[in-house]
């Protein structure tokens, strides 16, 4: 008995401890003694679906996110060899009372109407001011053969229906992988044409599945929450009768794959954070150029499948083989 009273003591005694203590932490991080250029650079197939050039500089690993500061005034062009396609840099209208006043993004979106051959390389170039010097800098993208069939896409209810603010929807997909081996996938999803953050998005390789038919496969969480809808938009919404759900699946290199797993990974997982928030760690590039670069031109490949919600509610009893 006196030995539990003892440390019971002992507890108390550590916990006063812990808690007295209020002498501030500093978290020392090394500084970046260059600055980079950040490129994050997606074309597909599908000339429906965003794709752009992102440019910004590098920044220190605790700098916030709204603190990146973006490379407006580019040249950033795409070429197949034959042609070549010039990205404008897209503007924003801040305040709605003042649409004659707009301002840069640094996002730099294709001509209308582009879409990324299968089998076809894809060159980038881009010149750039960073720090008040030009650079130029490159990249090579193939783009890849479509390897999987989407049939359908529906939705299970996995919340509580009375919180009806805050609940969950598992996403499922009947689909077959016709891959040779090795494919790699990104699923993104959409609610009434407003995506899902890149950084939310579910990556998975093939390996359970690599040739074969699958039905009422789990690939992705709504998680659609008050909090999340207010930060980002009607993509976070509450599912509601008639709302459209859309799931596209990006075929992947493993060159990429490993560039986007670097970055959930490096960024806490799957999650709401853009895609190139500062960078806890370098990540794997395929750019070059006279100047620091960092980030990744990529080609992908897109099946995608929609669905209406009938029920909200409904729930799906699916067992993945």
């Amino acid at each position: 008995m006196r030995r539990e009273v003892l440390g019971f003591e002992c507890v108390i005694l550590m916990l006063g401890a812990i808690l007295s203590c209020s002498e501030p932490i500093k978290v020392h991080t090394q500084e970046m003694d260059r600055t980079y250029l950040v490129v994050e650079g997606l074309i597909t197939d599908q000339p429906e679906l965003e794709q752009f050039v992102k440019l910004s500089v590098s920044v220190p690993y605790l700098t916030p996110e709204t603190g990146i500061p973006f490379v407006s005034g580019a040249e950033v062009v795409v070429s197949d060899g034959t042609t070549d396609y010039l990205f404008e840099e897209q503007e924003v209208t801040p305040d709605p009372g003042k649409p004659e006043e707009t301002e840069k993004t640094g996002v730099y979106k294709a001509p209308e109407g582009f879409r990324a051959e299968s089998g076809r390389k894809y060159s980038l170039n881009v010149k750039a001011t960073v720090e008040g010097e030009i650079h130029r800098y490159s990249a090579e993208a193939k783009m890849p053969e479509v390897a999987c069939s989407l049939e359908k896409i529906d939705y299970s209810y996995n919340g509580n229906t009375k919180q009806k603010m805050d609940s969950l929807w598992t996403v499922l997909m009947w689909a077959r992988d016709y891959a040779a081996k090795d494919g790699r996938y990104l699923v993104r999803m959409a609610v009434n044409g407003h995506r899902i953050p890149f950084g939310s998005c579910l990556m998975m390789e093939d390996k359970y599945f690599n040739g074969k038919q699958i039905e009422a496969f789990p690939v992705g969480l709504l998680a659609q929450t008050a909090a999340n809808q207010k930060k980002y938009g009607e993509s976070a919404k509450f599912l509601e009768e008639g709302d459209v759900l859309t799931a596209d699946v990006y075929l992947l290199t493993p060159e990429y794959y490993s560039f986007m797993a670097k970055i959930q990974g490096d960024g806490g997982g799957t999650n709401n954070m853009p895609l190139m928030s500062s960078q806890p760690a370098n990540p794997p590039t395929n750019l070059s150029g006279d100047g620091d670069v960092m980030g990744f031109f990529a080609a992908c490949a897109v099946v995608s499948a929609s669905c209406t919600v009938t029920d909200p509610f409904q729930t799906i009893n699916y067992q993945p083989e």
